[in-house]
Formats: structure tokens, sequence, C-alpha cells
């Protein structure tokens, strides 16, 4: 079932952005593995009409591997993917795994990537950046576009990805997957690399950006909005009040769940990558990155307009050689 692999891979990215180095990795464990393989990079501002525009390309692959320009694949996720194959086979639709963050990062950046892969922190989306129980069944909270292979005849049946959204147009994609009876899975061990965001700055852009495109992915389709996905959005216009009304003389119990908080951002300091993350680093880039998601949501939710919608598109296609 395994033999003659042929995987298409497409990766995104900024025209300013080198993918050669991507490419070659991509490439060099394709051949690890006995996999065919081709690469198309394409250069613009718009990724999800990026990834549209090589979709609609004669590709050979029966498998389309979405990366980005900085996604470090393994040979080991390779050889992880092709022993689902040869298990699943027709059932295997889609498959993603953790992006993982690597020793060469800075200390900083682990402290980010910390934060993303803490249960504690983020929830179930924890699973997108590090490894975590077994080989499952799963849908969009745990997939991450940079590391997500898509069986090629999916798009022909269920169309491509919403153009309205940038990021989250896997999510709403996923989301019509299994509404559709597809089956996707996630695996601990499709796992690559990916550098983290390099300051504190860029990482809070990163988590207004990813609630930002939640909302709009839940003014798409209203019915893939989970409970827990306002929770960000709670805690941020309960902080908003919290200040007037203390400074108005309401009783001081209206900050207990403020305090409740603070013990749950707290706590996983006691068990949680020890030597790693400093006191003050885990709940300040926690609570952070919970209000900043927090605001984006909001915003997706209520502005009138998709932000892709006024993105003045450009590309320019090149098929990755060795």
């Amino acid at each position: 079932m395994a033999n003659n692999i042929f995987i298409s891979f497409i990766i995104p990215h900024r025209e300013s952005e080198d993918v050669s180095g991507t490419a070659k990795l991509a490439r060099e464990a394709c051949e690890k593995n006995g996999i065919e393989c081709e690469i198309y990079a394409i250069s613009g501002n718009h990724p999800t009409k990026q990834r549209n525009i090589c979709l609609g390309l004669p590709l050979k692959g029966e498998f389309v591997y979405f990366i980005d320009n900085d996604t470090c694949v393994t040979e080991k996720a390779l050889a992880e993917f092709k022993r689902v194959l040869e298990n699943k086979g027709p059932e295997l639709g889609v498959l993603g795994g953790p992006t993982l963050t690597p020793e060469t990062d800075t200390y900083l950046m682990k402290n980010f990537g910390a934060v993303l892969s803490s249960p504690a922190a983020v929830g179930k989306i924890s699973s997108r950046y590090s490894r975590q129980g077994k080989f499952r069944e799963t849908d969009d909270s745990e997939l991450i576009l940079c590391n997500l292979l898509v069986r090629r005849e999916i798009f022909t049946k269920f169309g491509k990805f919403s153009e309205k959204l940038y990021p989250n147009e896997e999510n709403e994609f996923i989301f019509r997957l299994k509404q559709a009876g597809v089956n996707v899975y996630y695996s601990p061990d499709f796992s690559i690399y990916r550098s983290q965001r390099k300051t504190i700055g860029n990482f809070l852009k990163q988590m207004f950006v990813y609630g930002r495109g939640r909302g709009e992915q839940t003014r798409l389709a209203p019915k893939s909005l989970r409970p827990g996905l306002l929770a960000p959005s709670l805690l941020f216009l309960y902080c908003a009040a919290l200040i007037p009304a203390l400074l108005l003389g309401v009783s001081a119990f209206f900050a207990l769940p403020l305090a409740f908080y603070a013990g749950l951002l707290v706590a996983p300091l006691l068990a949680f990558f020890p030597g790693l993350l400093p006191a003050h680093l885990y709940p300040v880039l926690t609570f952070s990155a919970h209000i900043m998601y927090g605001i984006g949501f909001l915003w997706g939710v209520i502005k009138g307009r998709y932000k892709a919608d006024n993105i003045d598109f450009t590309y320019k296609l090149n098929k990755v050689e060795k």
C-alpha cells in the first residue's frame, strides 16, 4: 500500500524569504523514505490564495503536503506518514502533527514555545506544539497548516481553502471535512521543527492574529465555534471592567475570579518545564497571550470586512528543482 508514494509539497512565502533550505530538507526526507516528490514555492502576500493557486496546478502527488518557508521536515515524520498510510490506506484523508520548537531557538523563543505547548495555557491547541498522546482521530483544534498532509482528491470533492480567511483557513477547511465524514488524524510522531517568534511584540501580534482569524472563521462558519474559545475574550472584558468597578466601590468579591485565574497561571510552575521557565515569564506570557487572543477574536467577529479581502494580491510561482 505504501509503495510508489508521490507527495506534492506547497510552500507559500514572502518574496524576501528563501525556501531553498526548506525544500532541500523536504526532498532529502522523501529520498530517505523512498518517496517521490515535487515542490512548488509561491511567493506573495496572501498565503491562502497562494496555496489555492498551487492546488489548481496539474499536481502529480496523491497527497499534498503543506509546509511553511521555515518548516524543517524530518525523515521521522515521513516514516510515520508511510506507517499510517500502510495501516489506514484509502481511509487516510488528512494527517497532521505538532510543530516543535528547535533546540537552536533562543531562551525567549523557547518560552513562547513552552506557553503554546502547555495544556494549562492553551488547552487542546497545545497538541500543535508538542507531542501529546497517541495516534488518533482529531479535529481542527490539534492541527496546523505548516505541517498538514491532505489527500489531493479531497480538494476536488470538497473545494479549496476559503480565501476570506488568513489565518484559520485550515480550521474552516478541516471543520468542513469533518462535517462531511472525512477521516482526519493526528500523530505525535508526524512532527516537524519550526522556530518561534523572536520578540515579545511579534509573539503578542501572533496571538492577536490567531484570535482575529478564529473570530472571522466564526463569522464564516458559526457552527465551528466551541465554547472554550470564548474564554480569552471573556477574560479581556472582565479585566477591562475590573478597574473601574473597583474604583466605583463595587465589592472586592468582584476580583475573586481574577485571583482564581492568577492561581491557575502560577500552579503549572510547580510541575511544568522545570529549569526552563522563570517564575515571572510563564504567567505574564500566558496572561498576555490570552488577552491578545481575546481582543483579536472580538475584532474578527465585530469588524465588518474580512482582513484577507483587503489585500491587493500579487504572487510569483516557482517549481523548485533539484
